[in-house]
């Protein structure tokens, strides 16, 4: 069984540790997905994305619901930074988990598109804000295959 499903990944994965759990997390280009699968196989959570250019827009982080509170999202983003700085890529952080992560760890601020780091030293945001993903992405120009919901 592959350790990715479906969709098969880059080959360029990276190990990491969430609440004592080893989890692998994948690239895999045909989804615009970071995938981070348990032991076992299983999807744990996911960060999706988009390339513009020389840029990754890092748009939504999910970890699933029994995972949640065990540092999913957050070795998820860790492996994410260091497989697109291995390419030689910048980031867009348009998700709000991989923000908040960033304006803690300002040692990774170079990874981030200099035009961008202002999304990073944005004002705290209410702990139940709503974002119209449609339109961030539109904005952002990457929202060619990008349906909410699906």
């Amino acid at each position: 069984m592959s350790m990715h499903g479906p969709c098969e990944s880059s080959g360029k994965s990276a190990g990491v540790t969430a609440d004592g759990v080893a989890l692998v997390v994948a690239d895999v280009p045909a989804s615009g997905l970071f995938e981070a699968r348990n032991g076992d196989g299983e999807l744990v959570g996911y960060t999706s994305y988009r390339h513009n250019g020389s840029e990754t827009f890092l748009v939504h982080t999910v970890t699933e619901p029994a995972w949640r509170g065990r540092g999913v999202a957050t070795a998820m983003t860790v492996a994410a930074l260091d497989l697109l700085r291995a390419a030689g890529r910048s980031v867009v952080p348009r998700c709000p988990f991989v923000q908040d992560f960033l304006a803690r760890h300002d040692e990774l601020w170079d990874l981030v598109s200099e035009r961008h780091r202002h999304m990073i030293r944005a004002a705290p945001r209410p702990a139940q804000a709503t974002v119209d993903w449609t339109k961030v992405l539109k904005d952002e120009r990457v929202a060619n295959d990008y349906h909410p919901g699906e």
